[in-house]
């Protein structure tokens, strides 16, 4: 797999999931999963859980999926606490894109009380 940060094992056999990141980051998520079930031949319910787990690790392609874990994994995600607004501590929050010259962006948005920030940096 070497360095390409695109390539991942999925029960033991080796996908390139560059064309599924930029789908994910143009906001085609249905064409993503679509990618993802024409790439690896399982139906919508694994496909689906596979693009949930990615976008729960912020686009990042893991080295390794296991389908018969991804249950248990998406689990653990999901137990994990929920953003919070840094401003008004609200969970009610949005995830957008945005930027410009083909460069997108994650941006965290509060519904509450309109702050937006970047997930990975903190305050904006």
């Amino acid at each position: 797999m070497g360095k390409n940060k695109y390539y991942c094992k999925i029960d033991g056999k080796v996908y390139n999931f560059q064309k599924y990141v930029e789908l994910m980051k143009e906001n085609r998520e249905w064409d993503a999963v679509e990618f993802v079930v024409k790439e690896t031949g399982y139906d919508y319910g694994v496909s689906g859980n596979i693009s949930m787990y990615i976008r729960a690790l912020d686009f990042e392609i893991p080295a390794f999926i296991e389908t018969s874990k991804l249950p248990a994994e998406l689990k653990r995600l999901e137990a994990q606490e929920p953003p919070q607004c840094p401003r008004c501590s609200s969970t009610y929050i949005t995830v957008a894109t945005e930027g410009s010259w083909g460069i997108n962006n994650p941006v965290n948005y509060c519904i509450k009380c309109g702050h937006r920030w970047n997930p990975r940096y903190g305050f904006k």
